[in-house]
């Protein structure tokens, strides 16, 4: 989205080929939170440290989303949020990838599935892992949830087609 000229045009073909029950999973980075605020106060730039390869004039992000902006722009393409997710940070990979999927279809596939009692002992366990992490885990996710503009480093949203929109 941040790459493109016309992202609402990329929307709106997103919606017309999405099937009736289909979902998008649709990100964009937050240029405006502390961090890149405070690299900007330090006058080191919107260019972030990993983006090295590209300099200021040839930076590879064209569009620069604020969180109610993002959000307006799918509701005017005719997509409905239904579902929020702010990135704090680089270790919430496992914690994407559960909001990508649907619970109710990856329990479906587990029940279904030979090896299901497998499955779930996996699932379980890594429950147990991830609470011994708890509280640097919790500050982590709870930041984000509390105020997603400053603590969030991408704003990311599971999207359906509207029923109201006409398109």
């Amino acid at each position: 989205m941040e790459h493109l000229f016309s992202p609402g045009e990329l929307l709106k073909e997103t919606r017309r080929v999405l099937k009736p029950n289909g979902k998008a999973i649709i990100s964009v980075p937050n240029h405006f939170d502390l961090f890149s605020r405070w690299r900007l106060l330090r006058g080191k730039g919107l260019v972030l440290p990993y983006h090295r390869p590209f300099r200021a004039w040839d930076y590879c992000h064209l569009r620069f989303f604020l969180l109610e902006d993002f959000l307006d722009l799918l509701r005017e393409t005719g997509l409905s949020v239904q579902r929020t997710y702010y990135q704090f940070g680089p270790a919430d990979e496992l914690a994407l990838a559960l909001f990508m999927t649907d619970r109710s279809w990856m329990l479906d596939w587990v029940s279904r599935h030979r090896h299901r009692f497998v499955y779930t002992w996996l699932v379980r366990m890594l429950a147990a892992c991830m609470r011994l992490a708890v509280l640097p885990r919790m500050v982590a996710k709870a930041l984000p949830r509390l105020s997603p503009r400053p603590f969030s480093r991408h704003f990311l949203v599971r999207c359906a087609k509207s029923p109201d929109a006409t398109f």
